[in-house]
């Protein structure tokens, strides 16, 4: 029973890990979003045009820009949380397998152990009745 709950904890372990890197991988597309973002908005101020419907555009064009990097620096910081809370979960959950793993080990130990003496006790009663019956009956 106590293997089984060993088992179920390291897949837990395995399936919080991956979660991590999903998490991470999300974190990664949201700045990498982040990043396009900030270069176009570069890019529209670097443009020279004498029109003044294209300053309006370009204009009102950032404004939708700045909403959606604002957008996005939010996404990124829900993820980076995510990603955080991810990594505190999974090392409450590796402490608690390694935990479970050591004392697997001293239960291992102990009935080695516990084997060990059982056999040299029966060694000790072999090795006993061997010499009551070399030494015969009233020696």
């Amino acid at each position: 029973m106590f293997e089984r709950f060993l088992e179920r904890q390291q897949a837990l372990l395995d399936e919080l890990g991956q979660q991590k890197n999903h998490s991470r991988q999300q974190l990664e597309q949201h700045r990498q979003r982040f990043e396009i973002l900030c270069e176009f908005d570069q890019s529209l101020g670097q443009v020279q045009s004498h029109s003044a419907l294209f300053h309006q555009n370009r204009l009102a064009l950032r404004g939708q820009l700045g909403e959606l990097l604002a957008s996005q620096r939010q996404e990124m910081e829900l993820a980076q949380l995510d990603l955080n809370y991810q990594q505190q979960m999974l090392l409450r959950q590796f402490g608690k397998v390694k935990g479970l793993e050591g004392v697997q080990q001293k239960k291992d130990k102990e009935v080695l152990r516990q084997n060990e003496r059982r056999e040299q006790q029966q060694l000790d009663e072999w090795i006993s009745a061997r010499g009551r019956s070399q030494r015969g009956p009233g020696r």
